[in-house]
């Protein structure tokens, strides 16, 4: 039975095209070994993949549109906010991800107001996002599961003052290159807000945030950020932005990770057994692992076809 790393491209592709299967292959650490990429494709190299994709268009758009929007709308500037520019030759993009550290420092100091953006933040998962956000008891997380750094497109802070105490309100923003929000776009950004709101309480009882000094929150809305109808809207970076209330996508993805993403880790996936649900349908046709299922659902197998090849027929 594999442990898995979750990440927030994973938790969206969950939202996108609720597949047991694709989810698990994609997050899948064989046990007892280190988290390397030579050992996961040793273990599992009879999962049969597509070949990789050469055009890259749609991605680099992406990047691009991300790059342009933060570059010529927003113009960022030491003075307005946190950043860092990417001096590797071999990485894309105009950005590098923040430190935790001076992630840490853009949520809980409200020394510098005028600093309103961060870009390529660094969010990790603490136990206080599993036991106090999720409710879960630790040793799952730790037995079971893995996490990625996240880093999010864009975060925006407000700095007020009530009572005499200043208030850091916090913004989650994701960037697409799509021409509308979609419901999983807004559950990957919800899965952003519910790690900041671990990440608060982890640096209040470290003594780090002050309730007496300052008071840090999450704002009750996200939005996402997307392509406008100009025609050059990714050279332009213009773009406009779908504010959403969290509170439903917050539970959406809460009710995930509390029910079946427990079950993953219990499933059988070797090259004799595989206990991963899957259906095939025309989403599949994005899907790295569609050669893989299409195996089991091929018409010269009929005694070793799975349920699960029909689509909705189960989980």
């Amino acid at each position: 039975m594999p442990k898995i790393k979750i990440s927030a491209t994973r938790i969206k592709s969950w939202f996108q095209y609720r597949c047991e299967r694709k989810f698990i292959y994609s997050a899948i650490i064989p046990r007892n070994t280190e988290d390397s990429k030579q050992k996961v494709q040793h273990e599992y190299s009879f999962i049969e993949k597509k070949p990789k994709d050469q055009d890259r268009s749609w991605a680099d758009a992406g990047n691009v549109f991300e790059d342009n929007l933060i570059v010529k709308q927003l113009n960022p500037t030491p003075q307005n906010a946190c950043f860092e520019r990417n001096t590797d030759p071999e990485e894309e993009g105009v950005f590098a991800s923040v430190s935790l550290k001076r992630t840490e420092a853009f949520f809980t100091d409200p020394s510098q107001p005028s600093v309103k953006y961060l870009f390529q933040g660094s969010l990790s998962v603490v136990d206080d996002f599993w036991v106090h956000v999720l409710n879960l008891p630790l040793e799952t997380l730790y037995n079971d599961f893995s996490f990625s750094v996240v880093h999010p497109d864009i975060i925006k802070r407000e700095v007020t003052q009530e009572q005499g105490r200043p208030v850091i309100t916090i913004t989650v923003i994701d960037v697409k290159a799509t021409g509308k929000a979609m419901l999983f776009h807004r559950a990957q950004v919800a899965f952003y807000t519910l790690l900041v709101e671990g990440l608060i309480r982890y640096w209040t009882r470290r003594g780090i945030i002050d309730k007496r000094k300052v008071l840090v929150r999450v704002s009750n809305v996200g939005s996402i950020w997307h392509m406008d109808d100009n025609a050059n809207a990714v050279e332009d970076g213009t773009y406009l932005e779908d504010d959403f209330r969290l509170q439903a996508y917050q539970y959406m993805v809460k009710e995930f990770m509390t029910n079946e993403l427990l079950e993953f880790p219990q499933k059988m996936v070797s090259e004799h057994r595989d206990t991963t649900n899957f259906h095939v349908y025309f989403k599949c046709e994005q899907c790295d692992y569609l050669p893989h299922c299409i195996k089991s659902i091929d018409l010269g197998l009929e005694k070793n076809m799975d349920i699960s090849a029909i689509s909705k027929m189960s989980g």
